[in-house]
């Protein structure tokens, strides 16, 4: 099993943009863009740094 040691890690979110969701339907929209975000803060709780 890994260990996570907060103080050395670092979460990084690749383009997580707003504009990628149905939120934003004449941009990129992505069905689902939404579900990713509730992960995305959960990890970067395990992390120092967030990229």
């Amino acid at each position: 099993m890994m260990t996570i040691e907060r103080n050395k890690t670092a979460t990084f979110d690749v383009d997580p943009q707003y504009t990628f969701t149905t939120e934003c339907p004449n941009e990129l929209p992505v069905a689902g863009g939404t579900e990713i975000v509730n992960a995305l803060n959960q990890q970067a709780k395990l992390a120092r740094l967030r990229v």
